[in-house]
């Protein structure tokens, strides 16, 4: 029985797939969309400052029914900006502009019509930004295509580093529970050496386990052959 227990311990672990070590490299070296692509740049700019000029008339959509609301009350009195219209002209130009203007008071008529234009001009830009999400959207597909081939290496590389490791955690795993197995059936109580099974990994005899099914996929899209899966993952 002792001559049994020094052979396990003296097996050594035989991967079939050899460990690679990644690459200690930082990722800030995989270029961006916008330093891909200068159109998908200039969209997104465009997209924000949409979403900045959209905030702005929201908050006048919001004054002028404050002040509609206070000049039906009877207030008489309410602060209104001058140059409004001139922002929202500009906003629809792509260039907004302060101007500066007088406080006045304000028929409720005026602040139906103001509240009006600036509903409508929150809808244009609304509809202006599903155009340039959509842009945006197209653009994004047309510069990952470029990133991936860049790419590309690096990214088999991970895989195959990936797949050697769960290959040898197999093996370690598969000779862990020839350990185990040795000790249950020579009835030796090695349970305060606090056993540590892999059971997360699942059977290591089953090809339903996740490993296998890992390996059987990077198999599948050319990252490893199937040759170098365990026979009994396969």
């Amino acid at each position: 029985m002792v001559r049994k227990m020094r052979m396990i311990r003296k097996k050594e672990v035989t991967p079939m797939l050899a460990i690679v070590e990644p690459a200690r490299t930082d990722t800030s070296d995989i270029p961006t969309l916008r330093e891909i692509s200068p159109k998908y740049a200039a969209l997104c700019d465009r997209r924000d400052k949409l979403q900045e000029e959209r905030g702005t008339v929201a908050a006048l959509v919001d004054r002028y029914v404050n002040d509609l609301y206070s000049l039906l009350r009877g207030s008489g009195k309410i602060s209104s900006d001058a140059a409004h219209a001139d922002r929202i002209a500009a906003i629809a130009a792509g260039n907004v502009s302060a101007t500066a203007g007088a406080t006045q008071a304000e028929t409720a008529s005026e602040l139906r019509d103001r509240q009006s234009k600036a509903r409508q001009q929150l809808e244009d830009i609304d509809a202006a930004l599903l155009l340039l999400q959509d842009q945006i959207m197209r653009e994004r597909f047309a510069a990952s295509a470029l990133i991936r081939e860049i790419i590309r290496p690096r990214h088999e590389h991970l895989v195959a580093v990936m797949c050697g490791a769960m290959t040898t955690l197999h093996e370690a795993v598969t000779e862990y529970d020839k350990f185990a197995a040795t000790c249950n059936g020579e009835q030796i109580a090695w349970s305060s050496l606090e056993p540590m099974f892999a059971r997360f990994i699942g059977g290591v005899r089953r090809n339903d386990s996740k490993i296998a099914e890992y390996l059987r996929s990077a198999a599948k899209h050319g990252f490893i052959s199937e040759s170098e899966i365990p026979a009994e993952l396969r």
